[in-house]
């Protein structure tokens, strides 16, 4: 190593250092006391900063490997730091000190990046030293110094140190306290970020070793990021808001959850938590205006987090933030809206109220200043007290609806008033969610629920969706299930014949859905007593002879819905009620019956499942018995319930297997979604029963099921097509355990009716190869496309021009797979041209995914570039410092970095200036707060103008503004020249009128003379001439008049068009004279 640390040859020095660090990571703890290893551990620290990039980065991390990853490290007895830390650091520290007065510390920034890798793993006693260390160069050295001291404090937090033996948290707190003396000023926002984010991550470990500590530390912190808020720069703002929103949401929380009382006032959360509230609550004040869309999605974050601890100091922000709504100093109410609505989640309406009342008395009022407010509670309120509700909110809507009902009152006033209650009551479901007061609160609001849901059409759906979710919340609370069973028999009953009653609109029949969501949500939770007494009566009603057939139809669907609660007589009589109405004439109720047989089948009770094993044989025969009347609405719950018996069936029932398969493979092509569906799964489910039956052989079982489908070939094209999909479908399901056998004999069955005329036979003959490329393997297939792609290719020429598309798509699939070369020698001479468009198509698609992935990378790279300059710095902050390093010489760079772009290359690195007030204010290097005078940008430059002034600027600095009278006469004199042509224009025009060319000829030269003369008529004279119209008065001349002649609309004239030649002539003219004028006078302008 030393007789090669001079050399030039990089890849021999990193196999030297490679070596090295085999050799010391390989060894025990005892050599590493003596002083010859120390000795040649310290060969390696000069390459810690040596100014080839590539090897001092290598070298680093070797280093860095060392410490982390040698066999002492990881033996049971392991120190818990490495012991060649002291020597490492007694190296890198006096580099530190020795480069901190140079202009730009090259060296220094090295130790800084290398820090960032190592320094978490030093001892406690070595953190002390390397932290004093960088906070003095820190203090008065260069902006470049500072930031990269920065960030590497900021990646030394990060990575969370351990506590007990890196960074102890008093020593994490002295750490925040000296960084307040190194921050920078406002108005150097680069580095101003930079800090928030580094004492940011300071307090976040902080917190993960002295909840304390954290707290005592958080207030100081909060001011001055409130203060950060003044900055005016939108960098600024938002990384304040962003370190704010972090801290409240990560650390505060955490320590909030640790405390065993949040409702307690009496504790070190309280106290800072209202501290924290004090600074925030300046931020509301006109000053912070620019920012106040950042500053209140930060009081989104407070409220969510100390909205429960800290409400009481909560009210008076609340109410400045309605205020703003309210006022025209600021109009993003959607941001206030947010903020208010997290305060509602967070806090409970009561309190929110308090703050921000809704100024509702129930009184007579025309003024509703305070309705945006409804809307707001109805989606936020969540797990609050449904007393509130009861006193608060019931009086008010019944006194709405007493005003709404008045006759004496205008229509518009009435409908404001029921528009009022029915916001009102949309504020149930939100109170019913999780309710923290269910047991002692539900019992005074029921009767009242009970009464409107029979009396009240429209509070219907509010009340019923109260109801489920009081339920949904109640059903995981033991001790709220029992209160609600006890309602159940109030509100079923009145569920039921709400449901039972025909509804006369579409609405109406909205709550009748509702109605019977809400009977299905009770039963959950109702007696088995009570389901089996509303049954009995719903049964009985259907005996009766006066029943209508809605009747019948609603009563069908109460019972279905009573099935989880039945017991086995009530089963069978069900069963019955069911397979008597199979083969009813009503499409609809014998659409219901199926229902009612598969919700027997799908429920699992242990009742449901008793009967199903006692009586499958007796349903397979009535689902057979039944077919011939199947009405075609009727398939998907018949096709559902052969699933459902499928999974029940023993081998001795495979005839009916059979015959199901049948009548799911002719359903495959029905023009139903959900009869499709159920088909497929009928097909699959007679697979997995096979199987079921055979599990030592599954492949013969599947074997079986195809050749069972395969007969569906000697079909009609309407069985050949729906053998073909379900073909199709089973392979899918079942391609690990069917043979390669099996699979070839159906992929050559599918190949020859491809060159079938019927074009049902082609479409499902084109899904099936589509499916190959998901049943086979790439090299399964490609043992097919010799005989795959001339059948394709052989199709009839109508399948051929009707499928189009998709033979498109397959070859394009096949191109992909395979590649165009494999595939173009298949195909005959009439489809290679499409095979070239599409290796057009294919290439160009690429191309352009290329040139998007670059863009996305560049404008990636880009963002990552935007965000390390502006100080917001994530896992980029490493990137950012080598940036630096690299633009600190240009005889850093190797041979390997030449690849770097020129932009890198060719940046200046960044200057410095010393902020001074006057003469007399002479900056002390030797303070540790000098730092905050040294600035990076410039301060005595003048800000960006966002706007171009509209006056002129005289050199001293005075506003120029000109009379516009002045400017307008001397227009006017400027336009004499473009009057002349408007002059030659209109002797054409009067030339035009006379009928004879010789005269014709004479005026037209004559004005020519004239103009050439520079003897033109006098100003007087012009308008005089202009006899086909009057000149206006501040305004130019006219061009020409048109005069409006019918006689020129004689056909002869068309053949003489001397003068209409004569006129353009005169016009280009003038226009030529008028763009030579126009441009003089904007240069006289700018004169």
């Amino acid at each position: 190593m030393q007789s090669y640390a001079q050399s030039t040859h990089v890849m021999l020095l990193r196999n030297l250092l490679c070596l090295l660090t085999s050799c010391l990571k390989s060894l025990d703890l005892a050599p590493w006391s003596e002083s010859s290893t120390l000795q040649v551990f310290s060969f390696m620290f000069p390459y810690i900063v040596h100014c080839r990039p590539k090897l001092r980065k290598f070298a680093q991390k070797l280093i860095c490997s060392i410490l982390t990853s040698s066999s002492i490290m990881s033996a049971p007895d392991a120190p818990l730091t490495h012991p060649a830390v002291p020597a490492l650091v007694s190296f890198c520290l006096p580099v530190i000190k020795s480069s901190a007065a140079t202009s730009l510390p090259v060296s220094t920034l090295h130790i800084f990046g290398f820090f960032k890798l190592v320094l978490h793993l030093f001892p406690q006693a070595e953190v002390k030293a390397t932290c004093e260390a960088v906070l003095q160069v820190m203090g008065a050295g260069h902006p470049t110094v500072m930031r990269c001291g920065l960030v590497m404090l900021q990646s030394f937090f990060s990575s969370r140190p351990r506590p007990a033996v890196t960074l102890s948290p008093e020593l994490n707190a002295q750490l925040v306290n000296a960084l307040y003396d190194y921050k920078p000023g406002v108005r150097d926002h680069k580095l101003y970020d930079v800090w928030l984010v580094t004492v940011q991550e300071a307090l976040m470990n902080l917190q993960s070793s002295s909840d304390e500590l954290f707290l005592n530390n958080l207030p100081k912190f909060v001011g001055i990021v409130v203060e950060s808020w003044l900055s005016g720069r939108s960098e600024t703002i938002c990384t304040a808001s962003t370190v704010l929103m972090t801290l409240l949401k990560q650390g505060f929380q955490a320590c909030l959850d640790k405390e065993a009382e949040q409702s307690s006032t009496n504790g070190l959360c309280h106290t800072t938590g209202t501290k924290v509230i004090e600074h925030m609550q300046r931020a509301l004040h006109y000053q912070f205006a620019s920012a106040w869309d950042k500053v209140l999605l930060t009081w989104a974050t407070c409220f969510e987090v100390l909205g429960k601890k800290c409400a009481p100091e909560m009210l008076q922000p609340l109410s400045n933030i309605a205020e703003l709504r309210e006022s025209q100093a600021y109009s993003n109410s959607a941001i206030v809206d947010r903020t208010i609505a997290t305060a509602v989640k967070a806090m409970g309406p009561d309190l929110v109220l308090k703050a921000i009342p809704l100024d509702m008395s129930g009184e007579e009022c025309q003024d509703f200043r305070r309705s945006w407010m409804l809307p707001l509670l109805r989606d936020n309120i969540r797990s609050t007290r449904l007393s509130f509700f009861t006193t608060y909110f019931l009086p008010l809507a019944s006194a709405f609806h007493e005003l709404a009902e008045a006759s004496d009152k205008p229509a518009s006033v009435t409908k404001a008033y029921e528009i009022l209650e029915r916001q009102i009551w949309s504020l149930l479901p939100g109170f019913c969610t999780s309710p923290t007061d269910f047991t002692e609160s539900f019992p005074r609001i029921a009767r009242t629920l009970g009464v409107y849901l029979v009396n009240r059409l429209d509070l219907r759906l509010d009340i019923m969706s109260a109801l489920r979710h009081l339920i949904s919340s109640n059903i995981l609370n033991d001790e709220g299930v029992p209160e609600m069973r006890r309602y159940a028999k109030n509100f079923l009953p009145i569920l039921f014949n709400i449901y039972t009653i025909q509804s006369p609109s579409q609405s109406e029949e909205g709550i009748r859905l509702a109605a019977y969501d809400t009977i299905k949500a009770f039963v959950q939770i109702a007696d088995d007593q009570l389901c089996a007494t509303l049954f009995f009566d719903a049964s009985a009603k259907l005996s009766e002879e006066q029943i209508t057939s809605h009747s019948k139809h609603a009563i069908l669907d109460l019972a279905r819905s009573l099935v989880c609660k039945m017991g086995l007589e009530n089963i069978e009589r069900l069963y019955m009620l069911g397979k008597g109405n199979l083969e009813d004439s009503d499409r609809r109720v014998q659409k219901k019956a199926y229902r009612v047989m598969e919700e027997i089948c799908r429920c699992p009770t242990p009742v449901c499942k008793e009967f199903i094993e006692t009586h499958v044989g007796e349903l397979s025969e009535v689902l057979l018995d039944s077919l011939q009347s199947l009405a075609p609405g009727s398939r998907a719950p018949r096709l559902r319930c052969l699933v459902l018996l499928l999974g029940n069936l023993s081998v001795e029932h495979k005839s009916f297997a059979w015959t199901a398969l049948r009548e799911a493979v002719l359903s495959t092509k029905v023009n139903a979604a959900k009869v499709q569906q159920a088909a497929y799964e009928v097909v699959l489910s007679v697979g997995k029963a096979l199987i079921r039956w055979q599990p030592e052989d599954p492949g013969a079982a599947i074997k079986e099921l195809v050749s069972q489908l395969t007969a569906g070939f000697t079909g009609g094209s309407y069985l050949v097509s729906c053998t073909i999909l379900s073909l199709s479908v089973a392979l899918c399901e079942f391609k690990d355990v069917c043979s390669s056998d099996v699979l070839n004999a159906v992929v050559e069955a599918v190949e020859i009716v491809m060159a079938s005329h019927n074009r049902e036979i082609v479409q499902a003959a084109l899904y099936f190869v589509r499916m190959l490329f998901v049943i086979l393997t790439p090299e399964e297939l490609a043992q097919h496309l010799n005989k795959l792609i001339p059948n394709l290719c052989s199709m009839s020429e109508d399948c051929r021009k009707h499928f189009r598309t998709k033979l498109r798509d397959i070859f394009v699939k096949l191109i992909r797979k395979f590649g165009y070369e494999n595939i173009i020698g298949l195909l005959p001479e009439s489809y290679k041209k499409l095979a070239v468009k599409i290796r057009k198509v294919e290439k160009r698609k690429k191309r352009k995914k290329d040139e998007k992935s670059r863009e996305y990378q560049s404008k990636d790279k880009h963002e990552d570039d935007v965000a390390s300059s502006s100080g917001i710095l994530g896992p980029s902050a490493t990137e950012s410092i080598e940036q630096i390093l690299q633009d600190s010489s240009e005889d850093e760079s190797d041979d390997g970095d030449e690849n770097f772009p020129a932009s890198r290359r060719g940046k200046k690195a960044e200057s410095a200036w010393i902020e001074e007030q006057g003469e007399d204010d002479i900056v002390d290097f030797l303070d540790k707060s000098a730092g905050k005078q040294i600035l990076s940008t410039d301060p005595k430059a003048p800000p960006k103008r966002k706007g171009k002034c509209p006056f002129e600027v005289t050199k001293d600095g005075r506003l120029l503004i000109l009379d516009p009278e002045a400017e307008k006469a001397e227009k006017d004199e400027r336009s004499s020249e473009t009057e002349e042509a408007a002059n030659d224009l209109l002797e054409a025009l009067s030339h035009y009128k006379s009928k004879k060319r010789k005269a014709s000829l004479d005026a037209d030269g004559e004005g020519t003379s004239g103009a050439a003369n520079g003897a033109g008529p006098s100003k007087k004279k012009k308008v005089e001439k202009t006899s086909d119209g009057d000149a206006r008065k501040g305004k130019l001349e006219p061009y020409a008049y048109l005069p409006l002649n019918r006689k020129l609309l004689n056909k002869r004239f068309k053949k003489r068009p001397a003068a209409f030649k004569r006129l353009l002539s005169a016009a280009q003219k003038g226009a030529r004279k008028g763009q030579k004028t126009r441009a003089t006078s904007f240069k006289r302008a700018k004169q």
